[in-house]
């Protein structure tokens, strides 16, 4: 019976994913284009606007965004780069700092929010999705969240998974605690449902695929 149940669960999670998202199949395309149409210059401008405080984006300004509250002659390390995660073809500002995440875009010569993604470590990919993770301690926990977001920036599906070091003994085994999308499931299963969005990279270490790496410093 659970072998039945994790069958449905995993086609039913391939389906939603092949349907809903940017790139299907195989190693994810960049989707960060060379943005030389006059629609992206004209965005690229009034993002610049935006970074070197000209203008501001439905209230919030990059002073919000880079300045610790009560302590204006400090900054915090801030990245920004320009990729398209809504696949109009046309580039958003990803801005990070310490303190938050925003993603803005264009509409009618208009700066917007896109999307707040401040709650969580919350990364962009290169697929037009976003990973959310979650580590915690005692017992030893890493939480994700996979999702992809709509035109206009709400998410239109989701994916969450899970493991917890429930022997306590530091590391993951097979006798610790394994969940996707809310079903408890073997760490060999696990480990099959979650090859999509993560891998072991070169120092031994779980990492997420298709990070986006094109990542400008404002401040460090």
């Amino acid at each position: 019976m659970r072998n039945i149940v994790l069958s449905l669960l995993l086609a039913s999670v391939g389906l939603c994913f092949i349907s809903c998202c940017y790139e299907s199949g195989g190693e994810q395309e960049d989707n960060n284009l060379i943005f030389e149409d006059n629609a992206a210059i004209k965005a690229i401008k009034i993002y610049n606007d935006f970074l070197s405080g000209k203008l501001d984006a439905e209230g919030i300004n990059i002073n919000d965004i880079t300045i610790p509250k009560g302590e204006p002659d400090k900054r915090y390390s801030t990245i920004y780069t320009f990729f398209d995660s809504n696949g109009d073809k046309l580039p958003e500002l990803h801005i990070k700092s310490v303190r938050c995440y925003y993603v803005f875009n264009v509409i009618s010569d208009k700066l917007k929010i896109w999307a707040d993604l401040s709650s969580n470590h919350c990364l962009p990919l290169k697929d037009g999705g976003f990973m959310r993770w979650k580590c915690g301690s005692a017992p030893m926990s890493d939480i994700y969240n996979y999702e992809i977001r709509s035109f206009s920036g709400e998410i239109i599906f989701r994916v969450n998974f899970g493991k917890y070091d429930e022997n306590k003994n530091g590391v993951y085994d097979e006798n610790d605690y394994y969940v996707f999308e809310g079903t408890e499931v073997s760490d060999e299963v696990w480990n099959g449902l979650t090859r999509k969005y993560l891998y072991v990279n070169e120092y031994g270490n779980e990492d997420i695929c298709n990070k986006i790496d094109n990542w400008i410093t404002i401040y460090s």
